[in-house]
């Protein structure tokens, strides 16, 4: 992906054979890894850090007992593993927030005013799985705490700020973060209410879900704000 980033520059320049195939296949290649690749990698180099202590006190991996953290091969790996992690994490950002279709063509469901949305669903993944790769089970309210904020932000940029120009892929995009803010909403208060309301909690979840589908999908204003919002 960074080589056709690459060649797909250098073809801009010298209006090379091919500069539209290779564009067509960074977008396609960017838009696997943002929204599919991009979590489950950074979870994989994030898990070569955590580390617990055994029997004798010493610091060793969770996975594999018998290498001992920050050390010998280790300490190489982590060295090469954190400036991998960097390159990647400056080329996905600037990536999601270069890389998007500013066509105003409100037929095309990718078609958007800006990317900020995206850049910010990075920004939280990165964090997110960064406070549950290192913090322990214990500290579940701290955890949720990260995924509560950053669901608010998301919410905000994807449903408040109403980026997407097709007003059918806007309101998907707005039922999916108001579940998920509604969920992380209930997953708090179940936490308070373990002892007592819990399965009551997961009631109420669940009943709310379709009236809140239901108020965005049938907002006759919904696709008005889009138009006014992506042309002020």
């Amino acid at each position: 992906m960074i080589l056709n980033t690459m060649y797909v520059s250098y073809a801009s320049k010298k209006k090379a054979f091919g500069f539209q195939a290779s564009i067509g296949l960074l977008k396609f290649l960017i838009w696997i890894f943002t929204q599919l690749l991009y979590f489950p990698v950074v979870q994989l180099f994030l898990s070569m850090f955590v580390c617990k202590t055994n029997s004798e006190g010493q610091s060793v991996h969770y996975m594999f007992p018998e290498v001992y953290c920050f050390s010998g091969e280790h300490f190489v790996l982590v060295v090469v593993l954190t400036i991998t992690l960097l390159i990647l994490l400056c080329y996905t950002l600037i990536a999601s927030y270069l890389y998007f279709n500013f066509s105003q063509n409100y037929t095309d469901p990718s078609a958007r005013k800006n990317s900020h949305a995206y850049f910010a669903q990075i920004c939280y993944f990165s964090v997110v799985t960064s406070i549950f790769s290192f913090l322990p089970a214990s500290m579940a309210f701290l955890k949720l705490m990260a995924v509560f904020i950053g669901n608010l932000f998301l919410f905000y940029e994807f449903h408040t700020k109403a980026s997407f120009f097709n007003c059918k892929v806007q309101r998907f995009q707005s039922c999916l973060y108001t579940i998920n803010f509604w969920t992380i909403c209930m997953l708090l208060f179940a936490l308070f209410m373990e002892n007592s309301l819990f399965h009551g909690t997961i009631i109420a979840w669940l009943i709310l879900i379709p009236f809140l589908v239901l108020i965005i999908m049938s907002n006759d204003t919904h696709g008005q704000d889009i138009l006014l919002k992506n042309y002020l």
